[in-house]
């Protein structure tokens, strides 16, 4: 309950200080619309529950609305987990920004040419900007920042295996180091 109020507020914040001053009702109407969807994530660890605020806003031309997507994922224990808590990895930034490198090499062209792990890195948000499934983790990077604005908010998915450690897999099986995991 927290954390979805903390989004609300902000929410709030973002309309009445950053949108409505610069509306011109006489046009058409400016909107915001909220969505939200709610996921559930069974892991070795427990149940994790994610929930997806997806954010539709204009200054009045629904074809030119704009998207953001805000998660709150929740561990078994009813608190807000970033990205390192749900995968038990103390660092998994650089890991992260690899695995979407990697999406990339399979799909250059569409993507931007001249991206680099440092890109990567500021465009993720490891504790607002992802979901967790069953049997894997999706990213979410703003429209416009990796690949061209009209590809919308990029979703990039890699399974649980790809933030274990490298001696997983060769000296302990994955079922062996995920049950080690919090």
């Amino acid at each position: 309950n927290a954390a979805v109020t903390v989004y609300l507020d902000e929410l709030y914040t973002r309309v009445t200080t950053e949108r409505m001053p610069y509306a011109d009702p006489v046009d058409s109407l400016p909107y915001t619309k909220v969505t939200f969807d709610v996921q559930k994530a069974e892991l070795p660890a427990g149940v994790y529950t994610n929930f997806i605020f997806i954010e539709e806003h204009s200054f009045g031309d629904e074809a030119d609305a704009e998207f953001d997507r805000h998660v709150i994922v929740v561990g078994p224990d009813g608190a807000e987990c970033c990205l390192g808590a749900v995968s038990g990895t103390y660092f998994p930034e650089n890991l992260a920004a690899q695995q979407v490198l990697n999406v990339i090499a399979y799909e250059p062209d569409s993507y931007y040419g001249d991206l680099t792990s440092d890109t990567i890195l500021s465009a993720l948000d490891l504790y607002n900007g992802f979901a967790v499934s069953d049997e894997a983790y999706t990213l979410f990077i703003p429209a416009g920042v990796i690949a061209p604005e009209e590809k919308g908010i990029v979703e990039i998915s890699f399974p649980h295996r790809a933030l274990y450690p490298g001696f997983v897999g060769d000296v302990m099986e994955e079922e062996d180091y995920s049950a080690l995991l919090p």
